[in-house]
């Protein structure tokens, strides 16, 4: 079920950005007070995988996570 509400709550984030890409701003400000953030397009929960942490990475190793992250479907 967790997974179901995820992929929804990625989707809508991409239809959002896509259409209006100037709310970028706005939309992380409220998804960071919801404990997610955006990270390269998905929408990751904070307390999993921080944006800050990612920044310390090579770029493969960044990529590597993110999709690890994305693949298991781990959601809180």
């Amino acid at each position: 079920m967790m997974k179901e509400k995820y992929r929804s709550l990625n989707i809508v984030v991409e239809e959002i950005l896509n259409r209006k890409s100037e709310t970028k701003e706005q939309l992380e400000k409220y998804l960071s007070r919801l404990g997610w953030q955006i990270i390269d397009g998905n929408v990751i929960p904070i307390k999993l995988l921080d944006n800050i942490d990612l920044q310390e990475l090579d770029e493969v190793s960044r990529d590597d996570l993110i999709k690890s992250r994305n693949d298991l479907g781990m959601v809180t």
